[in-house]
Formats: structure tokens, sequence, C-alpha cells
């Protein structure tokens, strides 16, 4: 192909380079953090309700009293 240059469509593969790939660490931190911060307010959301129920209901579950207090005090960052 002697004069003619191959060129690949658009958003046929991952940029190399330009403007744009610059930021891509960026982006995987800040996406990271969301995915974290959300993970951590479903934590604490999930241990205010364990709190808060009734012994029988845990019976029901399967999880003692003690169990769920230690769970229901843990900070929202620890798994």
């Amino acid at each position: 192909m002697s004069g003619h240059q191959q060129t690949a469509p658009v958003g046929s593969g991952p940029i190399r380079s330009g403007p744009v790939a610059g930021f891509r660490p960026l982006v995987k931190v800040a996406v990271d953090a969301w995915r974290w911060a959300a993970q951590c307010g479903a934590r604490a959301a999930e241990r205010r309700v364990l709190a808060q129920l009734t012994d029988w209901q845990l019976h029901d579950i399967g999880i003692s009293r003690a169990e769920a207090d230690a769970e229901a005090g843990k900070s929202f960052w620890r798994p």
C-alpha cells in the first residue's frame, strides 16, 4: 500500500497518547474512591439495621445478640 496509511476506526482500541490518556489513572482513582464510599455507605446502613433487629429476628437468621452487637459496633470502613 504505497502512499496510503491505514487508520483504525474511532473507539477501536485503547488510547495510548493524547490529552485524554493522561487522565486515565486519575479517573481510575476517582472510580475506585466512589466505589469504596458506596461500599462504606451500604455497610453502615446494614449495620444500623442489624443493630435494630429484635432478639427473635436475630434468632430467626441465626445470629446471636452478641454477634450482632459486635458487627454493628464496627466502624463503617472496616469490612
